[in-house]
């Protein structure tokens, strides 16, 4: 029997797909009246692959995704809300091989009217232990 040289061992690793992001949750004190500042845990394994995006959708019932963000950045603002709205979010993780096979965990929470200020304020009645004031 005859034999070549042996040759070195070569060590591949193959790259997997991504984890799906951790939880999605609000920037402190980022809500306003129409917008929101959201933030996401980047996921526990990449697969062995480097991160090339992130996409944030806004899942709307009975329609398809509405893609808001697309980036290397694991937050970003939404803008143009509409008071009286309720909004869900999830996101995924894109490498060189691709997407997350899941989606992050829905975030929903629900935009709020400010209160208008009271007008028309009027003192009924006061004593050393109470006031009682009227308004419309």
């Amino acid at each position: 029997m005859i034999e070549g040289p042996k040759s070195d061992a070569n060590l591949y690793r193959v790259a997997g797909f991504p984890d799906a992001p951790g939880a999605i949750t609000e920037v402190p004190s980022s809500l306003t009246g129409n917008s929101i500042g959201l933030v996401w845990e980047v996921p526990i394994d990449d697969g062995g692959s480097a991160i090339v995006a992130y996409t944030l959708v806004h899942v709307i019932p009975i329609k398809p995704d509405v893609v808001l963000y697309f980036g290397l950045e694991n937050q970003a603002v939404v803008r143009d809300l509409q008071s009286g709205s309720e909004y869900t979010f999830r996101v995924k993780t894109t490498t060189l091989v691709g997407d997350s096979l899941e989606w992050s965990d829905q975030y929903s929470f629900l935009i709020v009217d400010e209160p208008t200020p009271p007008i028309n304020t009027a003192l009924v009645s006061f004593d050393n232990t109470f006031v009682s004031l009227s308004w419309s």
